[in-house]
């Protein structure tokens, strides 16, 4: 049987519940987006989230096996890869059932999957820790950004504790946007217009100086306007006034496929070097 949710950690955690109380289990997991072609084939049953059901099943989990494996497979929900829902399920219903041990099994496919999943969304999350920018639209700020993962939730918990004025966090490639006000903040799937915002004198001063900093910065023999407007539509979000020269791209030594890693420390300086030999 085919199962859709909503997507959600709360969905999942209904779902879990749902599953075990029938003794099922599902042959694929999708999301509502996918339940008409998923229905087509085989029968789909969907699992409406329940905050109450939700809730127990995450704290009996917690006392069972600890926040640090529930906190892998939230993260691993939110890198929204393909497959990755079956995957969490199989994840967490072996914890339901071994307890801590399983997600020790790093030879089990779900495990290797979660924990793979896990670290994109973390990754993910600490780049754009760094890498959102506010600007100043009047009675607010405002902020536009395009992640790979649905990071939307955890970093507006990041911003409530650091910024107390009014503020948007809007994921243009989603459509959902976080309001903030006096500490509290609200997730809307309303689309908003980023284009249309105006920034206040002040910011645009302050985008000017940015951009002659970088300018002024710049070595022009670097310059490569061909990946730095590759990085910009990625990890900006197409914001390109942030950084007018772009990110540095950092040429890697190319290695032939056909060569061999060999790593030789020294004992004395404990230090390790690596050479690529080629095979004759």
């Amino acid at each position: 049987m085919i199962y859709a949710y909503d997507g959600t950690w709360g969905g999942m955690m209904t779902l879990v519940y749902r599953t075990a109380q029938d003794g099922a289990f599902p042959d694929d997991i999708v999301r509502f987006s996918s339940t008409e072609t998923a229905g087509l084939l085989l029968e789909s049953a969907v699992v409406r989230s329940e905050p109450p059901v939700a809730e127990a099943v995450a704290a009996v989990l917690d006392c069972r096996v600890g926040g640090r494996w529930l906190s892998d497979a939230c993260l691993a929900l939110m890198a929204e890869e393909e497959g990755i829902d079956l995957a969490v399920w199989r994840y967490l219903f072996r914890l339901w059932r071994e307890g801590r041990r399983a997600a020790m099994d790093l030879a089990a496919p779900c495990v290797g999957a979660v924990l793979h999943a896990a670290r994109r969304s973390s990754r993910e999350l600490h780049r754009w820790m760094g890498l959102v920018r506010f600007r100043d639209v009047g009675g607010g700020y405002y902020a536009a950004f395009a992640p790979d993962c649905d990071v939307l939730p955890l970093l507006a918990d990041h911003f409530c504790g650091r910024l107390p004025d009014r503020w948007v966090l809007h994921d243009v490639r989603r459509g959902r946007a976080v309001l903030h006000e006096q500490g509290r903040w609200l997730m809307t799937d309303a689309a908003l217009p980023a284009e249309s915002l105006r920034v206040t004198r002040e910011e645009a001063v302050c985008q000017r100086l940015w951009q002659e900093f970088f300018r002024s910065a710049a070595v022009k023999e670097r310059r490569s306007a061909k990946r730095q407007m590759r990085l910009f539509d990625r990890k900006a979000g197409g914001d390109r006034s942030r950084f007018p020269w772009g990110l540095k791209a950092r040429r890697a030594r190319q290695v032939p496929s056909s060569s061999r890693l060999f790593i030789k420390t020294d004992r004395k300086s404990r230090r390790s070097t690596a050479y690529h030999f080629s095979p004759m």
